[in-house]
């Protein structure tokens, strides 16, 4: 993998992340609160299921197909894949 895949690869695996935040999370006081970065864990959620060419052209970039990245994804939201696990299985 080259320096430049390593860098895309590296975008693609923010964004998981910062998708994996909770946006609103409940305070001691029972309140509902939105996170910091909200509008940034909606916004990468939404870009990992938009299959933009945006989305599509940054996995080529990082040497990964689009449709793993969002398979993945599904399985993360879904439970069925531990963070850790996505981050190091990269079986295509």
């Amino acid at each position: 993998m080259t320096p430049e895949q390593n860098l895309w690869v590296a975008v693609v695996a923010t964004a998981i992340q910062e998708a994996l935040k909770t946006p609103i999370h409940t305070t001691r006081k029972g309140e509902e609160r939105r996170h910091i970065d909200y509008n940034h864990i909606l916004n990468a959620r939404q870009w990992l299921v938009s299959n933009s060419d945006d989305f599509r052209y940054t996995c080529h970039l990082a040497g990964l197909e689009p449709e793993y990245v969002q398979r993945k994804w599904a399985m993360l939201q879904q439970g069925d894949l531990d963070a850790k696990t996505y981050f190091t299985d990269r079986t295509y």
